[in-house]
């Protein structure tokens, strides 16, 4: 889940194996010399391994605080017998010398790598199943349907629409730069069977508040929510309803239906939804979907300092129940919770 840039998935890989050596040649000189030489490379070898894994696979810090009690407790265990030892420095003069060159040589080549991989960003996806703000909205103003007169002014009458949306939360030490998500497929189902599958080039969802289909850069500890799933409803009733709330009352439902009959304003009276995409029909995607039932949305995210997260929106949706439908948020094959 955690991320990094490909030279520093280079330099992990090389570590990991570097440490793998030293561990295998710790136990090797375990055997040859004795346990207090064996140490020299395994506690070196075992510091950049748990280092080295914890930033390719993200294991949380508590690793990395393992890691450093264990070379602790290590360098513990060789100050017990340590005038033995030193009865033997020169017979071990060269190995010593050897040992000590090569692991400074290490720290010197992977001491700025580990930094950045310990202070890389680390983003977390968060969701609320429950339908309340801020993943829900429902009294979204959707559109302009027509313009009609209110209080001498030109004031636009709007089509009620529903929201949802996904938050992205850098819980790492440094700020994730260019960060953006991408629907990659939707699969739509009946009664939990596979009805269709709609594939796309890769194309940019928008994030929350945000006008134009860009990447954002997420600061430490913070967050910006991601636009994940539209419907709108352009029946009469509900154009009339929502636009009674919206003008707090300013517009009678009877003057509503008016001034539909007198400018002949005629609702498609459709119900649909859809992801939220620039100009979709450029993508071969419908620009309104209407199946209802099931729907599985694939989405990736990506950053310039973060390698990709993986994860899938599963929908239920109903022209019926159009402002409440179901939403779970997949990662990892496990929910996604509030964070």
């Amino acid at each position: 889940m955690y991320s990094q840039s490909g030279d520093k998935i280079t330099i992990e890989r090389i570590s990991i194996a570097t440490g793998l050596v030293l561990v295998v040649f710790g136990f090797l000189t375990f055997y040859y010399y004795g346990y207090l030489e064996g140490f020299i490379f395994l506690l070196p070898g075992i510091l950049i391994l748990l280092i080295a894994i914890h930033s390719q696979f993200g294991g949380g810090e508590t690793i990395v605080l393992a890691a450093v009690l264990f070379f602790i407790i290590g360098s513990v265990a060789l100050l017990d017998p340590i005038i033995p030892f030193i009865d033997k420095l020169n017979q071990y003069a060269n190995l010593i010398v050897a040992s000590a060159t090569f692991v400074t040589s290490l720290v010197a080549l992977y001491l700025g790598s580990w930094r950045s991989m310990l202070r890389k960003p680390k983003l977390k996806l968060c969701f609320e199943e429950r339908g309340a703000e801020p993943y829900f909205r429902k009294t979204l103003a959707f559109g302009h349907l027509a313009y009609i007169e209110l209080d001498s002014k030109n004031v636009p009458l709007y089509k009620p629409g529903f929201n949802a949306r996904v938050k992205v939360f850098n819980e790492g030490k440094s700020t994730a730069k260019k960060v953006e998500v991408k629907v990659e497929k939707i699969e739509l189902l009946n009664n939990s069977a596979l009805q269709s599958v709609q594939h796309y080039h890769p194309t940019t969802i928008k994030w929350s508040g945000e006008f134009e289909w860009n990447p954002v850069d997420i600061i430490p500890k913070s967050h910006f929510f991601l636009d994940l799933f539209y419907s709108v409803n352009e029946t009469k009733e509900e154009i009339i309803n929502f636009n009674y709330v919206f003008y707090r009352g300013a517009l009678y439902k009877k003057s509503l239906n008016e001034i539909f009959e007198r400018k002949k304003i005629v609702p498609s009276g459709q119900i649909y939804w859809n992801v939220w995409v620039a100009k979709p029909s450029e993508r071969g995607m419908p620009g309104k979907y209407t199946h209802q039932g099931q729907v599985v949305i694939h989405l990736v995210l990506n950053a310039e300092n973060c390698s990709a997260l993986r994860f899938r929106a599963k929908i239920d949706w109903s022209s019926q129940t159009w402002d409440k439908p179901q939403i779970s948020i997949i990662h990892n094959e496990k929910k996604v919770k509030e964070c």
